[in-house]
C-alpha cells in the first residue's frame, strides 16, 4: 500500500466546510491547517474537483479512516478498513455523519448529480462493500445498522446501470495487456520483475480452470466479499496450454479422499489429500484475477471486464518439507515469486491504464482473512503488514499449495475432493455471479423496491 496518509485538521475541514444548508467548520480543531493538507490519493477529489460534493464526502467518510493519534489512511484501497470488531459508522460521531450524509444524498437526489457510467459504477461498488459489511454487523448493532442499510440500499438501487451500459464498460485488463508496459513471461534471471500475461487468449498457455461439480473454484475468496466479485484461477505449466490440460487430466486420474494433514494433531481440523497427486514442476505459475460485480436496473448481478486485482505466483522450487515456508518468508520468497496487480480508480476514470504494479516494499493494513480486529481502534499506531503474505495460505509444497485443488487448510471440504479442469472466464464469471442471488439475508435492502 502507498500509505496513504493526511493529517486529522484536514479531514475534519473535508467534511465540515460550510454547506448550502449553513453548517459552518468547527471554531478550533487542535492541529488543523489553514488549508487541505491531503495527499493525491486520499480521493478528495475522486468524483469531482470539489472536495465538498456530495459524491467525495461520501466516499471520503467511508474510505478515509483516522488513527487515535490524529493521522488518517485510505483512499486508494480496493476494500474499505472496516473489519469484524469495527465501531466506526455504527456509533459515535461517524454513525451520526454517516446517517446524515446518506440520507441528504437521497433527499437532493445527489445521484443525478453524475451521469458517467463509470463513476456511477465505482460509487455503487464502494458503497456495496460497506453495504455488505454492515449486513455482518446487523446482530451486534440493530438499530445503527438499520439507519445505515435503508439508504445504502437506496443509494445503490439508484447508481445502477442498464445491462447494455455495463455491457459496455471498459475491460482494463486487455488496455494493459495491449499497453505492454510489462513483458508477458516471468523472468527467471530476473525474479523481481513484474510481469502480466494474457491470461484470456483461449488459444494461450494459460487455462481457466473450472470445478468439474460446477462449484465455485475460488469458493474462499467469493464468499470472502460477498459475491460482489468473481474470482477467476489460471494455471500455467512450462511446457504451455498442452502440457497444462495433460496436467489437469492426469489430476482428474487419481482418485482421492481427504486424510489428517501430516504433522498436525490427529484431531485437527486441517485435511489434506490422499494420495497426493503428482507434482507440478518448477516453473509452474498460477494466477488469480478478481472482476467487478455490479447491481443492473432490473436487480440482477452482473460480471463485468472490470479488474479489480490480479495475483500472480510463479514456483522456483518445491520445498518436501512445506512447514519451513509458513515460519520463514524468506524461505517462501525462495520457493515462490508473488506478484500483484490493482486497481488505480482515479486512473480509471482518467481513462488511462488503470492496472498498477503492487511493489514488493509496499505495506497495508489487511482486511482479507484477518481475525476481525480494527487497528485504527485498538491501537495509536496501527499494525500495517507486508503486502504479499501469501505464504499463510499457499505455503505446502507445490500442488498442494494450488488451494483450486488441494484445498488444505480450508473448510468446508467438499466431498470428494474437487476435480479440476479446463474453463472459460465466461462460465466462472456467470457461475460465481449467482451465488449472491442463493444469499437472501444480503439482499434485503438492496431488493426493495
Amino acid at each position: 500500500m502507498r500509505r496513504s496518509v493526511i493529517c486529522f485538521g484536514a479531514f475534519i475541514l473535508a467534511l465540515f466546510v460550510p454547506q448550502k444548508d449553513g453548517r459552518q467548520a468547527p471554531e478550533q480543531v487542535v492541529g488543523a491547517p489553514t488549508q487541505y493538507v491531503i495527499a493525491p490519493w486520499a480521493a478528495t477529489d475522486l468524483y469531482s474537483t470539489d472536495p465538498t460534493h456530495p459524491w467525495n464526502r461520501l466516499f471520503r467518510l467511508f474510505y478515509v479512516r483516522a488513527t487515535p493519534n490524529g493521522h488518517l489512511y485510505g483512499g486508494d484501497e480496493l476494500d474499505p478498513y472496516l473489519w469484524q470488531q469495527t465501531r466506526y459508522l455504527l456509533q459515535g460521531p461517524s454513525h451520526d455523519e454517516a446517517v446524515k450524509l446518506l440520507n441528504g444524498f437521497l433527499k437532493t437526489h445527489a445521484e443525478q448529480l453524475i451521469t458517467d457510467p463509470l463513476r456511477r459504477t465505482l460509487m455503487q461498488r464502494d458503497l456495496w462493500a460497506v453495504h455488505d459489511w454492515v449486513v455482518m454487523r446487523k446482530q451486534d448493532h440493530p438499530e445503527a445498522a438499520l439507519k445505515l442499510l435503508k439508504p445504502l440500499g437506496e443509494i445503490i438501487r439508484r447508481l445502477a446501470l442498464t445491462q447494455d451500459q455495463i455491457q459496455a464498460l471498459p475491460d482494463n485488463y486487455q488496455t494493459a495487456v495491449r499497453a505492454k508496459d510489462f513483458p508477458s513471461n516471468a523472468d527467471a534471471a530476473h525474479r523481481e520483475a513484474a510481469f502480466l500475461p494474457d491470461l484470456f487468449n483461449p488459444d494461450g498457455p494459460w487455462v481457466c480452470v473450472g470445478q468439474q461439480k460446477e462449484l465455485p473454484v475460488a469458493p474462499v475468496h467469493l464468499e470472502f466479499f460477498r459475491g460482489r466479485s468473481v474470482f477467476l484461477v489460471f494455471l500455467r505449466l512450462p511446457g504451455g496450454r498442452d502440457e497444462t490440460l495433460a496436467y489437469l487430466q492426469q489430476l482428474r486420474k487419481v482418485p482421492s479422499q481427504w486424510a489428517p494433514y501430516p504433522g498436525f494433531p490427529p484431531d485437527s481440523p486441517a485435511r489434506v489429500r490422499s494420495p497426493q497427486a503428482q507434482q507440478f514442476p518448477v516453473g509452474t505459475s498460477v494466477a488469480l484475477v478478481r472482476q467487478m460485480v455490479l447491481m443492473s436496473e432490473q436487480g440482477e448481478f452482473v460480471p463485468t471486464h472490470l479488474t479489480e486485482s490480479v495475483q500472480l505466483r510463479v514456483y522456483r522450487a518445491i520445498d518436501p518439507d512445506p512447514r519451513r515456508n509458513y515460519i520463514n518468508s524468506e524461505r517462501f520468497r525462495a520457493q515462490q515469486d508473488v506478484f500483484e496487480f490493482r486497481l488505480d480508480r482515479r486512473k480509471l476514470l482518467a481513462g488511462e491504464r488503470s492496472l498498477r504494479a503492487v511493489d514488493a516494499s509496499e505495506k497495508e493494513f489487511p482486511t482479507f482473512m484477518t481475525h476481525g480486529l480494527d487497528d485504527f481502534e485498538s491501537f495509536t499506531t496501527p499494525q500495517d503488514a507486508p503486502i504479499f503474505r501469501c505464504q499463510a495460505c499457499h505455503y505446502d509444497q507445490g500442488v498442494q499449495s494450488f488451494i483450486s485443488h488441494s484445498r488444505a487448510h480450508f473448510r468446508p471440504l467438499p466431498d470428494p475432493p474437487p476435480d479440476l479442469l479446463e474453463s472459460t472466464p465466461e462460465q466462472e464469471a456467470a457461475r460465481d455471479a449467482k451465488w449472491r442471488h442463493g444469499h437472501p439475508e444480503l439482499n434485503a435492502e438492496l431488493a426493495k423496491r
